[in-house]
């Protein structure tokens, strides 16, 4: 394609749509899984696979417009693309479901215990599927009580979002690129818990410093330091594959209590 700041990823996006289009519209029902090796002109390379259902081919294409877009128009280094190559499976299926029910087994558990949660998922006219997912409490978690995440791939990226932007903070070009394999490998097939700690740290642009000194914590936060510092909760967090795309959330109370 025509190598343009503005008009090659919409060339791209239109291109994915044609060919994935080319025998006909999809069935009603469809499930489309992909996968990305993107090749730049400088060696580099960007790949990941995704899923989506429902929606056409919506995701590959504005994903790829998306990467292509600011690969070519970013602060640090134009990169742009040398060689796509798009796997492309569509199976006349849909994977859609939604958080029908979470519980826990147990609403008060000691540091080192694991708690199981059980979880349901719901498709359009279809009974709801049950799963099991363990998450191990650390053996150093402070005695509290904790709001524990239970989350589809999208609400797992605005948790993310929210709670650790620094993963996806670009500094340089090579941190640009981190930033894309990390978001757009997020998997959209599993179900998500976790479970934010009280223990904090320090985002020094997007290098992590977890469970400093609160000596240290009051040096780096020093107003007269120039290097952007926020503070980030850490979080542990477990997954499960499901097969499905499931949205929706749910937060549940969670006590942690070394006496109990």
């Amino acid at each position: 394609v025509v190598r343009d700041r503005s008009l090659t990823p919409r060339v791209l996006r239109s291109v994915v749509i044609g060919a994935a289009l080319f025998q006909g519209d999809l069935p009603q029902e469809h499930a489309v899984s992909y996968h990305y090796n993107v090749l730049l002109e400088n060696g580099r390379t960007i790949e990941f696979t995704g899923l989506s259902s429902g929606n056409s081919v919506a995701a590959p294409a504005a994903e790829l417009m998306s990467l292509a877009a600011a690969l070519m128009n970013n602060p640090f280094q134009q990169m742009p693309p040398d060689k796509i190559t798009l796997d492309i499976e569509i199976t006349p299926k849909s994977l859609e479901v939604s958080l029908w029910d979470a519980r826990l087994s147990d609403n008060v558990v000691k540091p080192g215990q694991t708690v199981a949660i059980q979880a349901a998922l719901k498709g359009f006219r279809s009974e709801p599927i049950p799963f099991t997912i363990e998450l191990p409490i650390p053996q150093d978690c402070p005695d509290g009580k904790y709001q524990l995440q239970i989350l589809g791939s999208d609400a797992y990226q605005s948790f993310l979002n929210k709670t650790a932007p620094q993963r996806f903070t670009a500094v340089d070009a090579q941190s640009l690129l981190d930033g894309f394999n990390r978001v757009l490998n997020i998997p959209q097939d599993r179900l998500f818990v976790c479970l934010p700690i009280s223990q904090s740290g320090l985002a020094v642009r997007n290098t992590e410093l977890p469970n400093l000194p609160a000596t240290k914590m009051m040096v780096l936060t020093d107003a007269k330091r120039i290097q952007p510092i926020a503070p980030y909760t850490n979080f542990i967090e477990t997954s499960i594959q499901t097969g499905l795309i499931a949205s929706g959330s749910a937060a549940i109370e969670l006590t942690v209590d070394k006496n109990k």
